[in-house]
């Protein structure tokens, strides 16, 4: 989606305030994920701070230029990774939260609408050459 409207922008100088907020926002995730996580920090928590990252700058985006629909499905987009992720991390079985996330698949729950909702928000670009 990222992608999708950096080359939709034909502002120079709203590309530039794009880029700069959503670099803000990963070095902003990636402090907090050290500071929470300290010994365990490795490339795959700098991987997962990136992606989180990027797909709350989606919805940001998304609200921010009025399309509450497909921020809805980022969000729910995102809810389904989050659930995946605490199913990965949570594993003391007597917590009340790895009895709340197991007892159901949520992931499934959030997926199928954000799916939904984010193909029905499909819209092409023309370019010289090819279509998006």
């Amino acid at each position: 989606h990222f992608v999708y409207l950096f080359l939709l922008d034909k502002d120079k100088k709203h590309r530039i305030i794009t880029i700069s907020t959503r670099l803000t926002l990963i070095i902003i995730l990636e402090i907090s994920a050290y500071f929470v996580t300290k010994d365990k920090f490795n490339y795959i928590v700098v991987l997962a701070m990136i992606y989180f990252a990027i797909l709350i700058g989606n919805i940001l985006s998304c609200i921010l230029n009025k399309n509450y629909l497909l921020a809805v499905g980022f969000f729910l987009f995102m809810l389904c990774d989050l659930n995946i992720g605490l199913n990965i991390i949570i594993t003391d079985s007597s917590t009340w939260i790895y009895k709340l996330i197991t007892s159901f698949n949520y992931a499934w729950l959030f997926y199928v609408p954000s799916q939904i909702i984010i193909g029905l928000n499909n819209k092409k670009i023309k370019f010289k050459n090819y279509e998006i």
